[in-house]
């Protein structure tokens, strides 16, 4: 029988979610692919509006994790959701602001005198699509090539303490792209509870058969479930969908403007041109006259002639021939 719970694409249902130990280190879990042994809330920060732009929700956690060799490695990890088409100068802004952070280091435990900063992991939970980029799930990891574009591998497969703090990983999670799968794996499993077609009466509101799940994310349905029937979490969702519409028309409203504004440099540009040719047929002109006005001159005509022969004013006989330069 399949389970009605909360979205977890709204951010105040995933910030819920992320708020609970246990289902925190199941999802960053499940993301990483890597065993997390502890992992404690150091920032939770929710933007509802930046600079007239979109809906934003960030979390940072101080965590560790178990590496491919089995060791305790201390990470920063940053959460970052966007339910709508970002922008990227302001992830760049953050980071810089977390690799500048004097919260990112600890003291070594064998050595107080030296400090370790924290390597950076970035999960962003995207609502919408990145152009040119087709997997639901992308890592991106920093690697270390020689000059020949060889990859370097260091000894003993260890990581290099310098490139590890001075780079940080990436995992990018477009939820529209999910897609019902076999459920073969624990991110398959955590996968399946985003699934956004099994949408029902609201987008509030989706169903999962978690028959087919394990007991981790089993644990997670059921806290989704209770968020369902959360009367403040239900106000909070109408909240954002009315923050949402406000700012996608205020995103519609400023490409229209920018279109207008594109189009009306395009026509003042067209009119400069037109302008521009105009006075050079003027100038064009002007040379004849003065060509002519000279010749007559020569021929020993008068101004009064010159002018009736042209058809021209008599002042402009001289005017003509000073713009000229022939005066």
């Amino acid at each position: 029988m399949a389970t009605k719970i909360a979205n977890p694409i709204y951010d105040t249902v995933i910030k819920y979610l992320l708020q609970d130990q246990r289902a925190a280190k199941v999802l960053i879990g499940d993301l990483l692919q890597r065993e997390v042994v502890s992992l404690k809330i150091s920032n939770n920060e929710h933007v509802s509006k930046v600079k007239n732009d979109i809906s934003v929700l960030r979390i940072d956690f101080s965590a560790e994790v178990r590496t491919c060799d089995g060791e305790i490695e201390n990470v920063n990890i940053e959460i970052q959701k966007a339910l709508l088409p970002t922008e990227i100068r302001r992830f760049r802004r953050y980071l810089a602001s977390q690799y500048s952070s004097d919260n990112n280091y600890i003291i070594l435990s064998e050595n107080p005198l030296r400090e370790k900063n924290l390597h950076m992991i970035n999960i962003y939970l995207l609502g919408h699509e990145v152009e040119g980029l087709d997997e639901v799930v992308t890592y991106v990891y920093p690697q270390p090539f020689n000059q020949n574009s060889e990859r370097i591998e260091t000894k003993g497969d260890k990581k290099v303490a310098f490139i590890n703090e001075l780079s940080h990983d990436m995992i990018i999670v477009q939820i529209p792209k999910i897609r019902k799968v076999n459920l073969r794996t624990k991110l398959d499993e955590l996968l399946s509870i985003f699934y956004q077609e099994d949408i029902k009466k609201t987008k509030h509101e989706i169903e999962v058969d978690e028959t087919k799940l394990g007991d981790d994310h089993k644990y997670l349905v059921r806290l989704l479930a209770s968020a369902y029937g959360d009367e403040d979490m239900a106000k909070n969702m109408e909240m954002e969908d009315e923050l949402n519409v406000l700012i996608d028309n205020a995103v519609q409203t400023n490409a229209t403007l920018k279109e207008q504004v594109n189009k009306q440099k395009e026509q003042i540009d067209s009119q400069k041109e037109q302008i521009d040719l105009q006075k050079e047929q003027i100038d064009s002109q002007k040379k004849q006259l003065s060509i002519s006005i000279k010749m007559l001159r020569d021929f020993g005509l008068s101004d009064s002639e010159i002018a009736q022969r042209l058809k021209i004013a008599e002042a402009d006989v001289n005017d003509i021939q000073k713009q000229q330069g022939e005066l």
